[in-house]
């Protein structure tokens, strides 16, 4: 269903990189539109040939009338305010479902880890731990999305399809008939909760902390799948829905009649009419699918767990669980590597990686950062940075490359970071020299003088390469 055209478009280099993209069928506002689109048309012409060759002199004047009364009064609804603000919310909602879309990849590590034995008990607990948490999503996407629902209309279906067992179906049933109001996804979570402490208990996990730690990751799981059931039970206020509902047919409804293309009149310029629109209403076409398409998009996120070409494939998020939970907890297991000294042993720290092909390598720059050993410092600068006196510019390239100190109040407390006492073990603070020096020659302490302070730094001699790397990127 998820249609995805990263690859489509992962270089601009190619002329009309976007264009391609208007060619596809597949989720594309031409599918949705058409019909729609088909029904407008076929309104309209339907009135213009009703128009020029149906009504009688008197009645044609009426509907110029009318004509000219829907075309001044469309401007008056809002649309473009109304569709932004709804798609925004629908798109912010989307956007929260799909990070709340749950996965067992935490879960499984946390079990892997914490249950570690290869003997068929600690075996047995992991792989039923992973089936307890993927049963408790598949329950709640019974509930909410109806391409599950389609696939596992109950829990014979889960047994048939190998995820519960029917002593664990009876089980369900009889917690789901005591409360038949509620959705009880959570009950196999509790399963696994309890399986993790009874594993303790019998010391097939370690200590208290992986416990505790795999409880966390199966509470985190819960919480994801109750946000999910959150969205499905409280919906965007319907009368939004309905208001931007008709604001768009409102509209478009107008524009079947105030788009006409009416008979000239000797008392009106004769500019104002273009032939093109006679025959075929391009703008107001295009028109309808800018705004019209807007409101589908809203149709098709606002709820993401259904059929539609870019709904969520939650039946692959169900298989990729259940496989990828196994494969974790049980298959890795069977297929540990011994540790051997790497490639780069001797090398210790090891050159750029190869490439495949000799065309691809890329001679980027670096992001920019300030060795020591290539630094020097303007002692003459006063520049400040963006009009700021509190943000001074004072470490430089040798290339001219300025560099801002931002989370520092003053170039004063920078440095006062950077050569504390405790910076250098043993030593004394190099403020402390650069006051004592100031007291020497008898200047005053109280103010801090940036540029007296970098021609004490070249005086000094300063190791450069005691001196922290700064990025460019510090800013903010």
């Amino acid at each position: 269903m998820t249609y995805s055209y990263s690859d489509k478009c992962s270089t601009v280099k190619n002329v009309g990189n976007f264009w391609r993209l208007l060619f596809i069928w597949k989720a594309s506002v031409y599918k949705i539109l058409w019909v729609d689109l088909s029904i407008f048309l076929f309104l309209y012409y339907s009135m213009g040939l009703a128009y020029n060759f149906l009504l009688e002199k008197r009645a044609k004047l009426l509907f110029e009338l009318i004509c000219y009364y829907c075309a001044s009064q469309m401007s008056f609804i809002p649309l473009s305010f109304v569709l932004g603000f709804y798609v925004t919310n629908v798109i912010s909602r989307w956007e929260t479902q799909f990070r709340a879309l749950p996965v067992v990849d935490y879960i499984a590590i946390d079990v892997s880890a914490g249950i570690s034995g290869k003997d068929d008990q600690s075996r047995l607990m992991r792989r039923t731990i992973i089936r307890y948490v993927n049963a408790s999503f598949i329950m709640l996407m019974m509930v909410i999305c109806s391409p599950v629902r389609k696939r596992f209309p109950s829990f014979d279906h889960l047994v048939v399809a190998g995820i519960l067992f029917d002593s664990e179906k009876k089980a369900l049933e009889i917690i789901h008939d005591k409360m038949p109001t509620y959705n009880i996804y959570w009950v196999p979570l509790i399963w696994a909760i309890n399986i993790v402490c009874n594993g303790r208990q019998q010391n097939n996990i370690k200590s208290d902390l992986q416990a505790i730690e795999i409880v966390r990751k199966i509470s985190a799981f819960r919480a994801e799948c109750g946000l999910l059931l959150t969205y499905d039970w409280i919906s965007i206020p319907l009368i939004y829905t309905q208001v931007v509902t008709l604001a768009v047919y409102t509209f478009f409804l107008a524009a079947i009649l105030g788009r006409q293309v009416l008979e000239q009149k000797t008392d009106q310029p004769i500019d104002i009419y273009f032939p093109i629109d006679i025959y075929f209403p391009i703008f107001t076409i295009l028109q309808f699918m800018f705004y019209m398409g807007w409101l589908k998009v809203a149709e098709i996120l606002v709820n993401p767990f259904g059929d539609d070409d870019d709904d969520f494939e939650i039946n692959w998020v169900i298989d990729r669980n259940i496989q990828m939970g196994y494969a974790i907890v049980d298959e890795v297991h069977l297929h540990i590597p011994e540790m051997v000294k790497d490639y780069f042993w001797d090398l210790i720290i090891p050159d750029i990686l190869p490439y495949t092909h000799e065309e691809d390598v890329k001679h980027e720059q670096a992001p920019a950062v300030l060795d020591p050993k290539q630094a020097t410092y303007d002692t003459d600068s006063t520049i400040r940075s963006k009009g700021d006196p509190k943000r001074s510019i004072v470490p430089v390239y040798s290339t001219g490359v300025n560099f801002v100190l931002p989370t520092y109040g003053n170039i004063e407390t920078y440095w006062q970071s950077l050569f504390s006492s405790n910076f250098f073990t043993g030593k004394k603070s190099i403020l402390d020299k650069y006051y004592e020096e100031k007291e020497s020659k008898k200047l005053k302490k109280e103010s801090f003088d940036d540029i007296q302070f970098n021609r004490f730094l070249l005086e000094s001699k300063i190791e450069f390469e005691d001196i922290p790397v700064i990025k460019q990127d510090d800013e903010v």
